[in-house]
C-alpha cells in the first residue's frame, strides 16, 4: 500500500545520486507544535541538500508538554510519501518504533522573580521584595516564542500581584498563585494613631511602615496617593490605608460658600448661597440663598458653582 502511494504521487527528489542515510532516535524531543523530520532523525550521509529540505517536513502533531507518543518506521516514511518524497530514496536507521516527548520550555525561577519586583516596583511607584517561602515552580510550557507578565487584582487602586502568567506565542498556557510561594515586603502607608470616618487626610494622619503583606492584597504605596482624600469609615490605629475605603475630596462641602446661578430665557441672575449637604461637580446639590434663605437645587459645575435653569 505504501509503495502504491508513492507511484501514485510520484517524487521530488527523483535523480538523487546517493540514498540520505537517517539514524531515527529512541527519544525524539518535538521542537513545537508539530513534530518535524529534524526533531526524530539524525543525519548520517548523502544528499546534504535533501536532508535540509526534509529535515522541516512537519509530520504529525507533537503531544503537550510532558506527555508522549509512539510513530512507527513505516508511518514516518508513509507521511513523506503522502508529501511526495520517493521513500526508496531514504535509508533509514535505529529503532522500529520511536518515541516522541512533547516540546517543552521553561523560565528559570530567578528570572520570574526579577520580573515580578520590577513590574510591582514600577506599578507602585516604591521598592518591592518578593520572599519566597517556596520555590517558584517552573511549568512545563510549550514550544514558542514565551511571554511572562505580572497579573494584579482587576480593581481600582493600588493593589500587589497575585499571579504570574505564561504565554506561549499569545496564548495563556499556566498561571502560577504567587500566594503559594511567598510574601511581598514594602514600604506602606498606615495610620499611626486612627482616623475617625469623614476626616479630610492631611499629612499628620500618615505614616509609612515596612510591612510583609501577602499577594494579592490592597495597598497605599505612597502617602501622596492619600492627601486630600476623606475617609468612608474609622481607620484603626496602625491599620493599613486602602482606596477603597477613601473617597475623593468632594468639590463642594456642606457649609461651603458657592455661586448660585438662576437662568430662565435670556435672564440670568447670581447670588451667594451656602451648600446644604456634599457634593461633586456635576451632581444636584441643595443650596440656602443668603439674604432670604430661599433653596434651590441645581447641578454643580466649576467654580464652584451651583446652576439652576
Amino acid at each position: 500500500m505504501l509503495v502504491f502511494a508513492v507511484l501514485l504521487l510520484g517524487t521530488r527528489i527523483a535523480g538523487a545520486a546517493e540514498p540520505l542515510q537517517l539514524e531515527l532516535l529512541d527519544d525524539a524531543q518535538a521542537s513545537g507544535a508539530a513534530y518535524t523530520l529534524a526533531d526524530v532523525a539524525r543525519y548520517v550521509s548523502g544528499d546534504q541538500q535533501l536532508w535540509e529540505r526534509l529535515a522541516a517536513e512537519k509530520l504529525g502533531y507533537a503531544p503537550a508538554p510532558g506527555q508522549t507518543i509512539t510513530v512507527s518506521r513505516e508511518t514516518l516514511l508513509g507521511r513523506l510519501a503522502e508529501r511526495g518524497y520517493d521513500w526508496r530514496a531514504l535509508v533509514l536507521t535505529g529503532p522500529e518504533v520511536l518515541t516522541i516527548h512533547g516540546a517543552t520550555q521553561s523560565a528559570a525561577a530567578g528570572d520570574v522573580l526579577a520580573l515580578l519586583e520590577r513590574d510591582a516596583a514600577e506599578v507602585l511607584g516604591t521598592a518591592v521584595r518578593f520572599e519566597t517561602t517556596r520555590a517558584l515552580p517552573q511549568p512545563p510550557l510549550p514550544a514558542g516564542a514565551l511571554d511572562l507578565s505580572v497579573r494584579y487584582p482587576q480593581k481600582a487602586g493600588f493593589w500587589l500581584p497575585d499571579a504570574i502568567e505564561y504565554r506561549v506565542d499569545g496564548l495563556l498556557v499556566a498561571a502560577v498563585p504567587l500566594a503559594q510561594y511567598g510574601a511581598f515586603r514594602l514600604a506602606v502607608v498606615i495610620a499611626p494613631d486612627g482616623i475617625p470616618g469623614r476626616t479630610l487626610i492631611d499629612g499628620t494622619h500618615l505614616g509609612v511602615e515596612e510591612r510583609e503583606i501577602r499577594p494579592g492584597h490592597e495597598i497605599v504605596p505612597t502617602p501622596g496617593a492619600a492627601l486630600g482624600m476623606t475617609t468612608r469609615s474609622p481607620v484603626a490605629a496602625g491599620a493599613l490605608l486602602r482606596l477603597s475605603r477613601l473617597q475623593a475630596a468632594y468639590d463642594v462641602a456642606r457649609g461651603a460658600d458657592v455661586t448660585l446661578v438662576i437662568r430662565g430665557g435670556a435672564v440670568e441672575l447670581k447670588a451667594r448661597a451656602t451648600a446644604l449637604n456634599n457634593a461633586y461637580i456635576g451632581q444636584r446639590l441643595l443650596v440656602e440663598r443668603i439674604g432670604d434663605r430661599a433653596r434651590f437645587t441645581g447641578r454643580v459645575v466649576a467654580g464652584p458653582m451651583v446652576v439652576v435653569e
